[in-house]
């Protein structure tokens, strides 16, 4: 495991807590086995990290989660705010 990415969400405009997140990131190599490419509530696709930043619809913690596996933190804590338009 490289490391934990921890985030909380907030709605802004009333500050009720929305989410309590926690990612596991984990960095593998060598890889077996058929990817499950579709599943209820989403699907898996293998793809670098470029592709993966131009995606219509990435978590706004991607690039902080994907930069855990070069990082020498291991924990990462997060809160963020979104507006009832966006959450």
């Amino acid at each position: 495991m490289a490391g934990v990415y921890h985030e909380l969400v907030y709605q802004q405009e009333t500050g009720e807590q929305l989410e309590d997140k926690i990612f596991f990131v984990v960095h593998c190599t060598n890889t077996k086995g058929k990817l499950l490419e579709v599943f209820e509530g989403g699907r898996n696709r293998w793809m670098t990290r470029q592709e993966a930043l131009v995606q219509p619809k990435i978590f706004t913690s991607f690039d902080i989660e994907i930069d855990i596996v070069t990082s020498d933190e291991t924990f990462i804590e997060r809160r963020v705010e979104y507006t009832k338009d966006l959450f």
